[in-house]
């Protein structure tokens, strides 16, 4: 049990923030953006990760605006993050971005996250309100259910998106819910850049607990998830992320909010 700082940084928007951890990679600590929404960790090139490197592509890794990973693949010796260290894992390589990890890391570990006192809570037996079935994809994705009164949306709940991100079709389909507010452009984890509308996103709840009213940007989100996995029309990012201390065990596949400090 063991819980590690938890870096939050504005992103470039207003409102918009991304979550940064130190872990160690064979021995040798360094900065990762904290992305569940990723199924494999990253590291940009180096001397070590051509070292490691074993270079099979992944033709289905793809960022949200639809742009496909091909760079290679390395094996790294274990990733230590707190109490979790992590054996041969394979991360993705490219010569730019930051260091993220993944859900391939925190697989079978309780993940508390904390945000309001900075801190990431590893397998610890922190008080909850209560335990919900969490719903996985078929690479890891906490899937959660995001629910309005005229419409209920399966999320991607993603600490690695600075902002939410709804699909522009549900957003069109539900303007009261989505009245839009402008654009912004924006570049995904792959480097392609796009731009997108934004919105403000009305109250909802998830997991029985209310929301309050948020935004978000619109790209078209149809037919990301990978073959036999669940449709998802949000990426859960900050602005909902924010509003509370969540806890995701993914070993047990049950989820919860965690009692604020």
């Amino acid at each position: 049990m063991g819980s590690v700082p938890l870096t939050i940084r504005a992103d470039d928007d207003p409102g918009t923030a991304l979550l940064y951890v130190v872990a160690a990679v064979d021995g040798v600590e360094q900065e990762f953006l904290l992305d569940t929404g990723a199924a494999r960790s990253h590291l940009p090139r180096s001397a070590q990760t051509e070292h490691w490197a074993i270079d099979v592509p992944d033709p289905q890794s793809r960022g949200v605006f639809g742009s496909s990973a091909t760079g290679p693949q390395a094996r790294v010796p274990d990733i230590t993050l707190g109490p979790i260290v992590a054996h041969d894992v394979v991360v993705d390589v490219s010569d730019d971005g930051p260091a993220i990890l993944g859900v391939d890391v925190l697989a079978g570990h309780r993940i508390g996250v904390r945000l309001s006192a900075h801190a990431l809570q590893i397998d610890e037996q922190a008080a909850i309100d209560r335990w919900r079935p969490l719903q996985l994809s078929s690479r890891g994705h906490p899937l959660l259910k995001v629910v309005w009164d005229a419409t209920t949306a399966v999320a991607v709940w993603d600490t690695g998106a600075s902002t939410t991100v709804v699909d522009a079709g549900l957003a069109a389909a539900f303007p009261g819910i989505f009245p839009a507010t402008g654009t912004t452009s924006g570049t995904d984890v792959n480097g392609q850049e796009g731009s997108a509308g934004m919105v403000r996103v009305s109250p909802c709840r998830i997991g029985g607990r209310g929301f309050a009213v948020s935004t978000a940007a619109t790209v078209p989100l149809a037919g990301l998830e990978r073959e036999g996995d669940p449709a998802f029309t949000i990426i859960i990012g900050r602005p909902l992320i924010a509003q509370a201390d969540w806890v995701f065990d993914f070993r047990a596949r049950m989820w919860g909010y965690l009692d604020r400090v």
